[in-house]
């Protein structure tokens, strides 16, 4: 086979798919562990320490009253999304045509998701700077509402709410930042 002759299917297919099972596996793995392990984090776990912190120095600072639950909830959900990009990124080669284009399109949400997931479950932040973290999720996700023009009212109010609990904590939100935090952002490449 020469360079110009166009590599046969089923040998790009047998080529790609030790990729295939191990990005498949890996969504699977991330999908099933909160399922495997009940949805709580375990005993002793940093995620667990957070959720004693909430309800015994936080409670009662603003009407945002599982602010870390609901940011471990954040980042699982990013989490779940950034597998599922995963997964339908591998599908598509396990297909009899691979994409030319159609994967691109998934890579770089399943970047973004990774990003978020990590940023929000970061283990070596203290549990004020995971509220700060996902107050500014929430921020994001509110100026997006806004953006679309069924769900911009529903948005104004959702940052409403948030301008009110940054308040509460002491934290300006300038832009979209919160306090000085923003969620990542991956440039356009």
């Amino acid at each position: 086979m020469s360079v110009s002759e166009p590599i046969p299917q089923e040998d790009f297919r047998a080529a790609v798919e030790p990729t295939v099972r191990v990005l498949t596996q890996l969504a699977d793995i991330a999908q099933n562990a909160p399922i495997e392990f009940g949805h709580l984090p375990a005993a002793g776990s940093i995620a667990m320490a957070d959720i004693e912190a909430e309800s015994q120095q936080f409670d009662g600072m603003s009407d945002w009253k599982e602010a870390l639950t609901d940011t471990h909830s954040l980042g699982n959900i990013s989490l779940f999304a950034a597998s599922d990009f995963v997964r339908s990124y591998a599908a598509l080669f396990d297909r009899e045509r691979p994409p030319v284009f159609g994967h691109l399109v998934l890579s770089r949400p399943a970047m973004e998701a990774c990003v978020t997931s990590m940023w929000l479950n970061d283990p070596s932040i203290e549990p004020i700077e995971r509220i700060q973290r996902g107050l500014s999720e929430r921020l994001y996700s509110a100026l997006e509402l806004q953006r679309m023009g069924q769900t911009r009212e529903k948005g104004k109010e959702v940052e409403a709410q948030i301008l009110e609990v940054a308040k509460s904590y002491g934290w300006a939100i300038e832009g979209r930042k919160v306090g000085g935090v923003r969620r990542p952002w991956i440039p356009p490449s």
